[in-house]
């Protein structure tokens, strides 16, 4: 099922406690969770409903080490976190996107900056973006934001995902040396790890142009974190989602 689950950010936490427990057995928090490789303090924290999402890597642990006659699954674990088969990966990616689109608009009128969506753009490369977005929030490039979408889920999911996001971001920063006239070039992903190995591989190597990732809570519909690449002039961007969460004070 990892292969082909997708998040949508309705979980059923207390039915996730329930299984945890069940997979538990009659082993203690400590046993559990050294053979699980986790600390009895985060055992704990789960169990007690402390912790808002477990990573699909601990998930995986747990129904492994089930107890044998506790009849916990992986599919079941997952599912209690709020993931679907793919069958309706579709559906879920054409409104994560829209999600996106909103957000990205909402958040940018909130601060009082313009919104329109270009009919033409003037990016060649239909890869590098799922909308456009033009607001006087950037002073490069026309105010022309490209965004791309990836909503993923599971460990499995991962691999996959590098070679092609590796892909994304070379061809980001080829538009930009192309001369293409782009005020940012974005991707927003629903997942953690996912958002963690981007920020990573923009980290390695400074770039001339704009290049960011947003990591979006799909159940909420809020940005949580935002990385921007760091510039090779060490200026900072005029206007980042991050700044304003720090206003706001999230």
């Amino acid at each position: 099922m990892l292969n082909s689950a997708y998040r949508t950010g309705r979980g059923d936490p207390e039915t996730l406690i329930e299984l945890i427990r069940a997979a538990m057995g009659k082993r203690s928090q400590r046993k559990f969770a050294g053979e699980i490789g986790v600390n009895v303090s985060s055992i704990s924290r789960i169990l007690s409903g402390k912790v808002s999402e477990i990573s699909d890597t601990l998930l995986a642990k747990i129904a492994a080490n089930a107890a044998p006659d506790s009849g916990v699954t992986i599919e079941k674990l997952m599912a209690a976190q709020g993931v679907v088969e793919a069958e309706n990966r579709r559906e879920l990616g054409r409104k994560f996107e829209e999600n996106c689109r909103r957000i990205f608009a909402d958040e940018l009128l909130r601060k009082g900056y313009s919104v329109s969506y270009p009919t033409e753009l003037s990016c060649k490369s239909r890869y590098l973006y799922d909308f456009g977005i033009q607001t006087d929030a950037l002073p490069k490039g026309n105010g022309l934001w490209l965004v791309n979408v990836r909503m993923m889920s599971g460990r499995v999911l991962l691999p996959t995902g590098i070679g092609s996001t590796q892909i994304w971001i070379d061809s980001a920063m080829a538009a930009y040396y192309r001369g293409e006239s782009i005020g940012r070039i974005s991707m927003a992903v629903d997942h953690r790890d996912m958002f963690q190995q981007i920020k990573t591989r923009l980290e390695e190597v400074p770039v001339r142009d704009e290049i960011s990732v947003l990591l979006i809570s799909a159940g909420t519909g809020k940005i949580v974190d935002e990385y921007i690449a760091p510039l090779i002039d060490k200026s900072m961007p005029r206007f980042t989602f991050a700044k304003m969460m720090e206003e706001d004070g999230e």
